[in-house]
């Protein structure tokens, strides 16, 4: 099976490692990473700096970063990734 688009969420990002707290959930992102061509982390800013019990991948792995805030300058490097979104809110 492969996809053309994956979406995968996260416990945290830390040092260019993402992280999950479930063991079964960090092993299906690690799947649907294996088996897309393209990658979206979905974040939102409590995820950042934030460390989890299990490692999914390397940011590298990832195509895109979607989050609800815009890069943080510690997270220069991965700054053409990121996309802020602000989660389909209306007024």
């Amino acid at each position: 099976m492969f996809l053309n688009i994956g979406f995968i969420s996260c416990g945290g990002i830390s040092e260019g490692i993402v992280y999950d707290y479930d063991l079964d959930e960090s092993l299906i992102s690690k799947k649907m990473l294996n088996h897309s061509k393209m990658n979206f982390l979905l974040l939102d800013a409590t995820k950042i700096n934030g460390k989890s019990f299990y490692q999914i991948c390397h940011i590298e792995e990832c195509s895109e970063i979607l989050c609800d805030i815009a890069c943080p300058l510690e997270w220069q490097a991965y700054e053409e990734k990121w996309t802020v979104c602000n989660g389909g809110k209306s007024e």
